[in-house]
């Protein structure tokens, strides 16, 4: 089986006999790897990500389950934005503070102006079916009159009356005009609106053909029906161009006398325009507006939007004033440049306004002065994140930092901030035409914080992929002994996550300066086994020697170390002077290698892929209190270049197990 089909597979141990792992043919002094070596599901590793520094524990399960890059990535943060820090104001159509139960938006419906309050759960089904309730939005009786309605006749000579809760429409004598009697009730409809329209109609003398609702096809207009006798008709029509009026369309080539009564229209879907954006931050800075023709949508022509469409005139009001160290945060589309996501500004020019600049560039409004960021395509949805705290402002976009130009002054402004413009000494501005899903400003710089809060709000929005690295703090020790090896230092910690994927071939090691240590030796006797699997940098040449782990004692005479040396020959030794080499290797393989090794009555054996080198002497060697380093042990070593998967160390002979021992590493790893 090829180790790359293998590395996707679950790691389930490997054994010789039924329930044996390695950690059962003999108990080793140090055993690292991102396998389970004992059974279960032990912790294997401790990873820090480069985003923000933050470090968690993995098991060897999750080595294999995504979730270590998931978590590298920021795909596991699921900490609400408000639950990170404390907002000054939230607005979302989604929960972003797990403290809040209210509402999130009150929604105007365009059919009768009326207004209810919703939950981040009623987003979608619950909304969407409110504003599309069937509202009746004209009926009569004509008790008290023709209630508006007037006629339009053509050429024919045709009246239109009043009688007792009826109209009366009558054509008194013959055309050949194309033009027939229309009724027209003026601004009665929206465009682009579904309704369902009924009328009573009884004929009195003559025949006539009903065609329908008027929308500039004339004759042509539909549904047509040759009315007689008496009923009742009803028809649905949706008016997608001309006037608000309605209109009833007649045609005869007789005389007619139609009387018409009991009318009433039914608009069956609406728009839903939002007034208050409820701040979810528990501060009751609530974006409001109360005049109509400036509030966005959330619901068009019936259907859900899932943000709120702003065009272009549309803005909210709020009482939150800025501070001069802010956090300002958008998710928006803009369809036009120069439109803005949050802001304030007052007549001494001082401002903090998060928009999108005529050149298309992410703009950070600071002070007099702003910041200038990277550019936006208009169309797409983008996550900006801009921080400012006194004269020091930074934008990032999608999760990126981007470049920034300009100076900027302290904010010292009592307006408060608009949502979809900027309030210029009276006037709005760079009002946005686009969509924003979600506002959030802090009171703070949370610039320490922003990893976690854009790793949130992208998770639920999905508007780019991280591609984060992530390094080993920990490699632990399932020996038991607590041995764990770990390197405090970032430029030294080897790389375990690249790019955002997972290393399949194990933990990175640079060539040059990462290393992980242990606080204790290891290495207690000079006599031992020890195994590693190794897989050399491909064409990497070899600077000085690179250590795969060594332990040194005191003076740095005496000291044991597997390397690789410039003549690229794999070795163990026991000092400098004092290597056993095995020159058959070839450590620039593009293959793993498991490199092993026995020391005991001062003759020693290294292995290559179960294959060994001809026995040989080498100095005694005292175990000092040192630590024990894998990686590069001192100064004048370099660490490995490439990954190592596995070490196992035993203060033993082991030459009686070495061959189930490598059996079992093989079994798994598939190295030969």
């Amino acid at each position: 089986m090829h180790l790359a089909l293998k590395s996707a597979m679950s790691r389930i141990p490997y054994t010789n006999k039924v329930g044996e792992t390695l950690s059962s043919i003999a108990d080793p002094a140090a055993a690292y790897s991102l396998r389970a070596l004992g059974g279960g599901d032990p912790m294997v590793a401790r990873v820090r990500r480069s985003s923000d520094d933050a470090e968690k524990d993995f098991t060897a399960s999750d080595m294999d389950s995504g979730s270590v890059a998931d978590w590298v990535n920021g795909k596991q943060d699921t900490t609400l934005p408000c639950d990170v820090a404390s907002a000054a104001a939230a607005y979302s159509l989604r929960s972003v503070n797990s403290n809040y139960t209210g509402s999130v938006v009150r929604v105007r419906r365009s059919s009768d102006d009326a207004e209810k309050d919703f939950t981040a759960f009623d987003m979608g089904a619950a909304l969407e079916g409110w504003v599309n309730e069937d509202v009746v939005t004209y009926q009569s009786d004509f008790s008290s009159g023709t209630d508006g309605w007037n006629l339009s006749s053509g050429n024919e000579t045709s009246t239109f009356t009043h009688s007792t809760n009826k109209v009366v429409l009558e054509i008194t004598a013959t055309g050949t005009q194309a033009t027939r009697p229309i009724i027209t009730k003026n601004n009665a409809i929206q465009i682009n609106k579904p309704y369902l329209i009924s009328f009573n109609y009884n004929v009195i003398s003559g025949t006539c053909t009903f065609k329908g609702y008027f929308d500039g096809t004339g004759q042509n207009a539909t549904p047509q029906e040759t009315l007689s006798n008496s009923g009742t008709k009803t028809f649905q029509f949706l008016r997608s161009t001309g006037s608000n009026d309605l209109v009833l369309y007649f045609d005869s080539s007789n005389l007619f006398n139609l009387e018409i009564s009991s009318i009433q229209l039914t608009q069956l879907t609406a728009d839903g325009h939002v007034t208050t954006w409820y701040d979810q931050s528990g501060n009751g800075n609530n974006a409001t507006q109360s005049t109509a023709s400036s509030q966005p949508k959330i619901v068009d022509g019936g259907t859900y939007l899932g943000e709120l469409d702003f065009d272009g005139v549309d803005f909210f009001n709020t009482s939150l004033v800025p501070t001069s160290a802010a956090t300002l945060i958008g998710v928006a589309t803009c369809r036009e440049a120069d439109g803005m996501i949050v802001g304030a500004r007052d007549s001494s020019n001082q401002r903090s306004y998060l928009a999108v600049n005529p050149s298309e560039i992410l703009t950070l409004g600071v002070g007099p002065s702003a910041k200038y960021g990277g550019s936006v395509t208009l169309g797409d949805k983008y996550l900006a994140f801009g921080t400012h705290s006194g004269t020091t402002a930074n934008i990032s976009l999608n999760g990126v930092n981007t470049a920034y130009t300009g100076t900027t002054a302290p904010v010292n402004t009592t307006y408060g901030y608009r949502i979809g413009t900027l309030n210029s000494f009276g006037t709005n501005v760079a009002t946005i035409n686009g969509l924003i899903s979600e506002v959030i400003v802090y009171n703070s710089d949370q610039s320490a914080n922003r990893f976690k809060i854009e790793s949130n709000i992208n998770n639920h929005y999905d508007l780019y992929t991280n591609a984060n690295d992530g390094f080993v703090t920990s490699w632990y020790d399932q020996s038991g002994n607590d041995n764990d090896a770990t390197q405090g230092t970032a430029g030294s910690q080897p790389k375990i996550v690249d790019g955002g994927v997972l290393l399949s071939d194990g933990i990175e090691f640079d060539g040059a300066s990462t290393q992980l240590s242990t606080t204790s030796p290891v290495l207690t006797s000079d006599t031992f086994y020890c195994a590693s699997v190794l897989k050399h940098s491909t064409g990497t040449s070899v600077s000085g020697n690179e250590v795969i782990f060594g332990q040194y004692d005191a003076s740095s005479s005496g000291r044991w170390f597997t390397f690789v040396n410039t003549s690229s020959q794999l070795r163990f030794g026991s000092n400098a002077t004092d290597p056993i080499a095995g020159s058959f290797i070839n450590p620039l393989s593009a293959n793993a290698t498991l490199i092993s090794a026995t020391a005991t009555n001062n003759l020693a054996t290294l292995y290559s892929n179960g294959n060994s080198t001809t026995l040989d002497a080498y100095s005694g060697f005292s175990p000092a209190l040192i630590p024990f380093t894998i990686g590069k042990p001192d100064a004048n070593d370099n660490s490995v270049s490439g990954t190592i998967q596995e070490i196992i160390i035993y203060n033993s002979d082991q030459s009686s197990n070495r061959a189930a021992i490598e059996a079992n590493i093989n079994n798994y790893y598939d190295i030969y």
